[in-house]
């Protein structure tokens, strides 16, 4: 029988991370302790450089390592870090080239040197992404069985809507999927990672989850709890493929339809709205758009309500909330 491997998810963060780490580091814990895996995210003052300080601290005592990001969130606990380890290094990209947000370090001579080269480059190598540069440079004069670059959806898929401004069109190649890995969320403001971590975690617990909870609404424009738990025996009941929920509102409904296909464990939710009700109440200073997203949707449709359900795109099961003057005319 082969020796089971040792196996650690890690990072480093500085004090400034500290609110971010007390949101995202529980999903690692939870993701490790589902395989197995030991977990060991430190504070370590070393500007900007920690989480390479953290891979010099821990590779050595492990066969491999994942060495993750804080602003990250773990959507997929099935995958095990053994898929990842085929080589030395394992890293990944984005729409911009390499990223290192999210990489996977297989113990040798080999990776320890590679990891101690990198982090001498702490104080040389002026960059706001710090190791990534050095990487990117270094990377690519080792020898090529050392490491491998996987596609961005193995294991760091954006929300690309974040950043229309760099991508309008966004880049399918590299946009979440339900089913894939994790979520990265770089370039965001600290408080937006933290918020989209607290509103996305009911997905992932609910893909392990034996039952379904309804909390009662937050506020009084949402439905009240008998509907709601009507909602989602439908949901539950039915197991739809595809979902619309048309007006968005508070976000009650979208949690309970999100909570119940993670229950199914299958199902995308497409979310509709025109947003041009100011009185959504889960939006905070966000646009409508990307507070969408930072309850779970799968998609984000900008949308009148009679526009989209005479368009031809077909849904296994529509929930209305809007257009409440003229919903009666195409329901």
């Amino acid at each position: 029988m082969a020796e089971q491997l040792k196996i650690a998810v890690i990072g480093g963060y500085s004090a400034s991370c500290e609110s971010l780490a007390a949101a995202s580091v529980p999903n690692k814990a939870a993701y490790a302790s589902h395989h197995g895996y030991a977990c060991h995210f430190d504070r370590i003052e070393s500007g900007g450089w920690s989480k390479m300080a953290a891979l010099l601290r821990y590779l050595p005592r492990y066969d491999v390592v994942l060495l993750i990001d804080l602003d990250t969130i773990i959507m997929n606990l099935s995958i095990g870090v053994e898929s990842l380890a085929a080589a030395d290094l394992t890293v990944s990209q984005d729409a911009h080239g390499l990223n290192m947000g999210v990489s996977v370090w297989r113990r040798s001579g080999w990776s320890i040197d590679f990891a101690t080269k990198i982090f001498s480059r702490k104080g040389h190598w002026h960059s706001s992404v710090y190791e990534q540069d050095s990487v990117a440079y270094f990377l690519p004069l080792e020898p090529r069985e050392r490491w491998q670059v996987l596609p961005q959806r193995s294991m760091n898929s954006y929300c690309y809507g974040f950043y229309q401004h760099f991508f309008p069109h966004g880049h399918p190649l590299g946009e979440y999927q339900p089913g894939d890995f994790l979520i990265h969320l770089p370039g965001m403001s600290n408080e937006s990672r933290i918020d989209f971590i607290n509103h996305n975690l009911h997905k992932v617990a609910a893909a392990k989850s034996s039952g379904i909870a309804i909390a009662p609404p937050e506020n009084g424009t949402a439905i009240d709890l008998p509907h709601a738990a009507l909602l989602a025996g439908i949901i539950a009941s039915c197991k739809p493929d595809t979902v619309a929920e048309i007006g968005i509102g508070s976000g009650y409904c979208t949690r309970i339809i999100l909570q119940c296909l993670g229950y199914n464990q299958k199902g995308a939710l497409t979310c509709v709205d025109n947003f041009l009700d100011s009185s959504m109440g889960m939006c905070g200073s966000l646009s409508y758009e990307d507070a969408c997203l930072l309850v779970g949707a799968d998609r984000v449709v900008r949308s009148s309500d009679r526009q989209f359900v005479l368009s031809d795109q077909k849904f296994d099961i529509i929930v209305s909330d809007a257009d409440h003057q003229h919903s009666h005319e195409w329901a």
